[in-house]
């Protein structure tokens, strides 16, 4: 298993052994964008199920960066843009 990391401006897939917790994918990316770009990160979360992106959000609108949902009615699963806006509007 592997996750998707920014660092110095490049992409990794960064191995995840059998043992080590693994975070929601989204959330480890978005996570690693913030610190990569700070204010120039851009997170885009569309359609999907869960919280996954949620709390990488965070993340980006703490470095000063840009974060688009989708919106919840168009999008075929409404979940994770819908957790997205409740994430922003909560804070």
């Amino acid at each position: 298993m592997t996750q998707l990391q920014v660092r110095d401006g490049h992409l990794f897939l960064t191995p995840v052994s059998a043992d080590q917790h693994v975070d929601l994918p989204i959330d480890v990316f978005f996570r690693s964008l913030a610190g990569a770009l700070g204010e120039l990160a851009v997170g885009v979360i569309l359609s999907g199920t869960g919280m996954d992106g949620s709390d990488g959000i965070k993340s980006i609108e703490r470095a000063g960066g840009l974060v688009l949902a989708q919106s919840p009615e168009s999008a075929q699963f409404d979940a994770m843009p819908k957790n997205a806006v409740e994430t922003v509007t909560s804070w």
